[in-house]
């Protein structure tokens, strides 16, 4: 059998990266001789990581390639059919779908979370094209009910983040051992967000306080370059000293660090699904909506309470 496995993958994106980890891993429980192939903007480092083939995910010509040997594709998971942060993702994702519905391969939309969706257009595109998959799964309920609204009428099931599957225990780090940390840790997840306040400034205080009363604070960067320097100019604010994790460590060590604090302060969706896998209490510095639905329809393991900022650009 040979899936073909299509999402923002290779982006070091560790949200994505994790999903993407949790959906081969199942594909091989079910079918260890599976033939996977992941279409990425990064062949070798996810060749490397998963032990699969891989398809430059803008090169449409070697995707229908592919998609022609292929018995499935699998579109999913995170927030693909959404044009908030583009206009090129709706397009992009409905349209690796087609080409794998013209050449006869069935499609499996999983555990995806939808929306939002602003343009007639782009609604018309994915009820259109979801219309034709031969199965839909959406990680929580918002999700199933926009897809009613803008005129799917498949079957929509409502699955858990296929993250939520993985085992938080069986993970380990080297690099926060190797830092020697004896005070009691806060993990911290950032990333940047237009704002009309400084939301930063914000949360390096609130580090100092905890910091005062013998926290250690270690952030944890959960998309590469991205997060890593949102996390030196957070720490930058700081009076107290910080530790701030190398944005490429591998997605089993964010875990663990994870794992391993009292606490995790969070903005990134997937830091706040790590601290439910290793039962981490957690606060959630909601800038953006996606966040609160899933948790809600996770039954989170973790105690969460919700800080929200006031005046910020939600989407």
């Amino acid at each position: 059998m040979h899936i073909v496995i299509s999402g923002y993958y290779g982006f070091d994106n560790v949200g994505d990266e994790a999903i993407l980890f949790s959906i081969i891993k199942n594909l091989r429980y079910l079918n260890s001789k599976i033939n996977i192939t992941v279409l990425s903007n990064n062949l070798e480092s996810t060749k490397a990581m998963y032990g699969v083939n891989a398809v430059n995910r803008w090169k449409l010509k070697e995707i229908s390639d592919v998609l022609k040997t292929a018995d499935g594709l699998i579109s999913g998971g995170g927030s693909l059919l959404q044009d908030t942060t583009g206009l090129k993702s709706i397009p992009y994702y409905t349209g690796i779908m087609r080409i794998a519905m013209m050449h006869g391969v069935p499609v499996f939309v999983y555990a995806q979370g939808m929306g939002p969706i602003h343009k007639s257009f782009n609604k018309w595109l994915v009820s259109s094209t979801l219309n034709k998959a031969t199965g839909i799964t959406v990680r929580d309920e918002s999700s199933r009910q926009l897809l009613i609204d803008i005129g799917v009428n498949k079957e929509i099931v409502v699955v858990p983040d296929p993250v939520i599957g993985l085992d938080g225990s069986l993970f380990s780090t080297t690099w926060l051992r190797q830092q020697h940390i004896s005070k009691p840790i806060v993990a911290v997840s950032v990333r940047d967000w237009p704002s009309e306040i400084n939301f930063k400034e914000r949360i390096a205080r609130a580090l100092d306080r905890l910091a005062q009363r013998n926290y250690s604070i270690v952030f944890v960067p959960m998309h590469g370059v991205h997060d890593y320097k949102t996390s030196m100019d957070t720490a930058a604010l700081m009076k107290n000293r910080s530790f701030i994790a190398p944005g490429n460590i591998s997605i089993g060590e964010k875990i663990s660090i994870i794992g391993q604090a009292n606490l995790l302060i969070g903005m990134r969706l997937h830091a706040l699904i790590f601290s439910a896998i290793t039962a981490t209490p957690l606060l959630l510095y909601l800038m953006i909506r996606k966040s609160m639905p899933l948790l809600l329809s996770q039954n989170s393991l973790s105690p969460v309470m919700c800080a929200r900022t006031a005046g910020t650009t939600s989407h």
